[in-house]
């Protein structure tokens, strides 16, 4: 939250450039208005100062960020070996209640081919970004 004051503070120095930034009401706007937007309730109609946006992104910025990595980087631990978290499995789920074997997993497990494609999606999405938070590669 202290971050993200810094920031907004920088841009809206004075309440009336918040006021008059017709681009961040149109944003706000949009956020409460599907189906451009995701249909936010409880928002206010204007943004007046700092405290008002600072609300609005700061937890949008900590879902990006820390929720984002919270979930995502744990995918390779939590997905890549199948009988830990199997993504599918192969054949008709049971329809009755009585007691399986270790041959009835082994033949519900996925081949070897998709458990490489879970891997290395799980690979590729657990990957982190070491840039911190702000910044921002110019090529």
């Amino acid at each position: 939250e202290k971050y993200i004051r810094s920031v907004l503070t920088g841009i809206y120095d004075s309440p009336e450039k918040l006021v008059d930034d017709y681009e961040v009401h149109n944003w706000l706007q949009e956020l409460m208005s599907p189906p451009e937007g995701p249909g936010l309730n409880g928002l206010p109609e204007k943004l007046t100062s700092v405290d008002d946006i600072c609300a609005i992104v700061t937890p949008l910025v900590f879902q990006a960020s820390v929720q984002h990595a919270a979930v995502n980087y744990s995918q390779y631990d939590e997905f890549a070996y199948p009988p830990n978290y199997p993504s599918y499995l192969e054949g008709l789920p049971p329809r009755d209640k009585r007691a399986r074997n270790e041959q009835d997993l082994v033949n519900a497990l996925i081949s070897k081919t998709r458990v490489l494609d879970v891997a290395f999606l799980a690979d590729f999405l657990s990957r982190t970004g070491l840039n911190p938070l702000g910044y921002f590669e110019v090529q």
